[in-house]
């Protein structure tokens, strides 16, 4: 059985009595200051939430403003194209399904993903969210490998992590070639 993280907001992460005695180191400090000029400097990546009710599945900005919140996904795929932008969305939730249905968290992760890889055109948007799913398999594949018990799984496993890692590297260097052009 596997076992599931929970994201806490950096917040949560330390108990509210514990983070009252706590002087920071100037180190933690300078950490906290770069953090914060980080996310200052960028806009967040959109958010969406998961709803499943009588088998349909139904993801929807987590925005005040559903529009919005839509407009915000098509601009972080640098396009003005709703149904490129909600085609990207879906191939997103598809690809970071680990389960049988997709989360809330999984999708958000990877559009947050793409969002950091900043994407300028429609083109480096699909490198980018290709990119990301890439990135999330061999995570799975380092996971299998991991906990392989028998030589054949190690050794299938082993393959699977070594050409993903790979082909996500060919992906960093496609990505920079086409943006030195």
């Amino acid at each position: 059985m596997t076992k599931k993280l929970v994201r806490k907001p950096a917040r949560d992460l330390i108990p509210e009595d514990k983070a009252k005695d706590h002087e920071p180191t100037e180190q933690e400090r300078q950490s906290a200051q770069r953090y914060l000029e980080r996310k200052r400097r960028s806009s967040p990546a959109p958010e969406f939430k998961v709803e499943i009710s009588d088998g349909t599945t139904k993801i929807e900005p987590k925005h005040a403003d559903v529009g919005v919140g839509y407009v915000l996904l098509s601009d972080m795929f640098a396009t003005g194209d709703g149904n490129f932008a909600l085609g990207l969305l879906n191939q997103i939730a598809n690809a970071s399904r680990t389960g049988k249905d997709f989360t809330a968290h999984e999708v958000n992760t990877m559009l947050a993903a793409v969002h950091a890889i900043g994407p300028r055109d429609p083109t480096e948007a699909l490198l980018a969210t290709q990119m990301v799913a890439i990135h999330n398999a061999v995570m799975v594949a380092a996971r299998r490998l991991n906990h392989s018990e028998t030589i054949d799984q190690q050794d299938s496993n082993s393959n699977m992590f070594n050409k993903l890692a790979r082909t996500f590297a060919a992906q960093v260097e496609t990505l920079k070639r086409y943006r030195a052009e």
